[in-house]
């Protein structure tokens, strides 16, 4: 397990290391300390702020690198190179290298990159609730394993939320939206056979999981729900296909999701 955690100036970056050094930590990760510049006249500095950024990690191995170029594309280039399983990036960019390209560069890496990324947006010393958002689709069942993974090394309970289309007329005379998850769950459709197969595998990873049904529009429900739950972690996923749909999805739900939360999230790259 590789991770590659991209930092820009400290201490705005120190939220982003712990947080990184954390789930690091949960899954066993080589980590290599990244930032970019723009000249190699910056590079002292450079090296010298990740030298500070590696005495904060407790992780047993860590590497540095700098990337030159604009701060998107090379932190992609470099992930791609170098094979890494995670990306990590962070809210602190708003206040460091990256100055003009905050908002940009943390969105085009979390849509755009072929493996997982996580953007750090709160400062977390641990991972006690988590948020799991599914679309309650097979090919979510990645999302599924690695939420069940990190809860289990933190010790955290997890939350799967499933966010429906509004709820239709057969159900306009139920009392509560638990009585719809209800109807739901007994169904035979697709949604509730991977639902329930979701629930299972949390309890047979041992795992303490609840689920959640929300109807309405995706980006706004997950919102809300970061809003009012108090979440360390909140886990989405978005497939790696190439086509033009796709990246739609990918660039308007996940791209939403990763800019207006106000928790960390965990972007888990899918397979058909």
């Amino acid at each position: 397990m590789k991770m590659l955690i991209c930092v820009s100036k400290l201490p705005y970056a120190e939220s982003t290391l712990l947080f990184g050094g954390l789930i690091a930590g949960l899954e066993k990760a080589d980590v290599t300390l990244t930032t970019v510049i723009r000249n190699e006249v910056d590079r002292p500095l450079a090296e010298e702020m990740l030298a500070r950024a590696q005495a904060l990690l407790t992780v047993p191995q860590v590497e540095t690198a700098v990337c030159i170029g604009s701060p998107a594309a090379a932190i992609l280039n470099q992930a791609e190179s170098g094979d890494y399983d995670t990306i990590v990036v962070g809210g602190h960019i708003l206040g460091g290298f990256f100055d003009r390209f905050a908002t940009s560069t943390m969105k085009k890496v979390a849509t755009k990159a072929a493996t997982n990324v996580l953007v750090v947006q709160a400062r977390r010393s641990a991972i006690n609730h988590i948020l799991v958002c599914t679309a309650g689709r097979e090919v979510d069942r990645p999302l599924i394993e690695k939420s069940a993974s990190l809860a289990k090394g933190a010790d955290a309970k997890v939350t799967v939320m499933f966010v429906s289309d509004p709820v239709p007329a057969m159900y306009t005379g139920l009392k509560t939206m638990e009585e719809t998850l209800s109807e739901l769950l007994q169904s035979d459709t697709v949604q509730a056979r991977e639902l329930k197969w979701s629930m299972q595998y949390f309890k047979d990873t041992g795992v303490d999981a609840k689920l959640k049904l929300r109807s309405g529009i995706v980006t706004d429900e997950i919102h809300h729900e970061i809003k009012v739950g108090d979440y360390d972690l909140v886990i989405v996923g978005a497939q790696t296909e190439n086509n033009f749909w796709n990246e739609l999805l990918v660039g308007s739900i996940t791209g939403d999701i990763v800019e207006l939360s106000s928790s960390s999230v965990f972007v888990v790259r899918t397979h058909r």
